[in-house]
């Protein structure tokens, strides 16, 4: 969410042009009478529905070495090395779905943004977490619960079609990218 204060004028208050991110008025004449207004312009929920929909892994990167830092054994980083899961983001009101689908695993994560839970990641880590939507990504803060597990930070962010994961434990970095179905 935004709060932009303006000034405009009462005679060309139609004339009032609202974008992301700025607001204008094309007020030409000299007013008689100026208004001071503050105007809230909901851009997350915009920039929430970009997110909606099913995607296929097609691209992954350094994701080995990344489950590897968090403390996947060898054989399951294996196995997941060679999956292409799907993800699918669901918003039901406030409500945020992130179902992600292998023939290996799911996992369903089910949360509000800047709203703490906990869960069982699909790697047996018992974290909590918090997601934010900041600057058009969608930023999943995984921290552990347990004494030797690690903190992670998993970043979403929309292109077109592409759905660009990046995924981050201490100086691990993980790029994985999927095409929307």
């Amino acid at each position: 969410m935004h709060f932009v204060r303006i000034v405009f004028c009462n005679v060309c208050i139609n004339s009032l042009h609202a974008r992301i991110g700025w607001i204008r008025s094309s007020c030409r004449k000299k007013p008689i009478l100026w208004n001071y207004t503050t105007i809230l312009l909901n851009t997350s929920s915009k920039m929430s529905e970009n997110f909606v929909g099913k995607y296929k892994l097609y691209h992954s990167e350094n994701f080995d070495q990344y489950m590897k830092k968090i403390g996947v054994d060898f054989a399951t980083r294996k196995i997941a090395s060679a999956l292409s899961p799907t993800v699918e983001i669901i918003i039901s009101g406030n409500v945020w779905t992130i179902k992600t689908t292998s023939t290996f695993k799911s996992e369903e994560a089910e949360f509000e943004l800047n709203k703490e839970i906990e869960l069982t990641t699909m790697d047996g880590r018992n974290i909590k977490m918090l997601c934010t939507l900041e600057n058009g990504r969608l930023i999943q803060k995984q921290m552990a619960i347990k004494a030797g597990d690690k903190d992670t930070e998993i970043i979403r962010e929309i292109n077109g079609n592409e759905m660009l994961t990046i995924c981050k434990c201490e100086d691990v970095v993980c790029k994985r990218i999927y095409k929307r179905e």
